[in-house]
């Protein structure tokens, strides 16, 4: 069954809730940058995306990633495009 945006967030939400408790997530939304404002170093950045390869059964594209995720709303338009 193929998620929506909303659930898709929410599921990501989860992740960084669960396995990134010392990252600023006090105002974390869509618009939140992983780097900037949720203070991801590329060490966070490789293993979030290993569990959301992990939760979602996924291969992200690592360069995809270095170019174009930025924010969280841009990893939810992604994992849509992928058909999670």
């Amino acid at each position: 069954m193929k998620l929506n945006y909303d659930e898709i967030e929410n599921e990501l939400i989860k992740i960084l809730k669960k396995h990134f408790k010392y990252c600023n997530l006090e105002n974390l939304n869509k618009d939140s940058r992983f780097t900037e404002d949720i203070g991801f170093d590329s060490l966070d950045t490789v293993e979030f995306i290993l569990k959301i390869e992990e939760k979602f059964n996924v291969q992200i594209d690592d360069e995809y990633v270095d170019k174009n995720i930025r924010k969280l709303k841009d990893a939810v338009k992604y994992l849509y495009m992928l058909g999670v």
